[in-house]
């Protein structure tokens, strides 16, 4: 539906006002998709869009805004800032955007899902831990492998770094002989 050169110019923006880090592009590129969607969407249903200026510098205004709030409070302050915000707004806001805190509390548990398959490994291995932080930990470290994102344990060197390093290898080993 939209532009593919708007699309891009709305990605570089995202990145340029540090919305996104290169490691989360599939995100930064359906935000800078729906958003780009959502002004020309704008444009065809009301009339003040097409004459108020480019949807170019709307985009900018809607991302400058978004770098201290969300997305979707960002348009509305821009779109009321600007006289075009309509009772319609915050129901075609929904059609493009998903609730952020949803999003968040999905990668969390995301994050975490591989909690129980770790416990479990570390009772086969017959390994013990003070405390079950060290679960989240290598759940947030397995996670993070699975997406390929870069990752920096830090620390000092002893028992508790390498057996987590050693705990999340053996999980994964399980998992990716299992599936094989």
């Amino acid at each position: 539906m939209s532009c593919p050169d708007l699309k891009i110019i709305a990605e570089l923006l995202l990145y340029k006002n540090y919305l996104f880090t290169i490691n989360q592009q599939k995100d930064c590129r359906e935000t800078a998709r729906n958003l780009v969607d959502f002004i020309e969407y704008l444009q065809l249903i009301f009339d003040e869009m097409k004459s108020f200026c480019s949807p170019y510098i709307l985009l900018q205004l809607i991302i400058e805004q978004s770098i201290n709030m969300n997305i979707k409070d960002a348009i509305i302050i821009i779109l009321k800032q600007y006289q075009l915000y309509d009772s319609n707004i915050p129901q075609i806001l929904n059609r493009f955007f998903l609730n952020e805190n949803q999003n968040e509390l999905n990668e969390n548990d995301d994050e975490l899902c591989f909690v129980d398959s770790l416990k479990h490994e570390a009772h086969d291995d017959k390994l013990i831990f003070d405390n079950d932080d060290i679960f989240n930990h290598a759940s947030r470290l397995m996670y993070a492998l699975k997406r390929n994102d870069l990752i920096f344990i830090t620390g000092e060197c002893g028992t508790a770094k390498s057996s987590l390093i050693r705990l999340v290898e053996r999980t994964m080993n399980k998992q990716m002989s299992a599936n094989n």
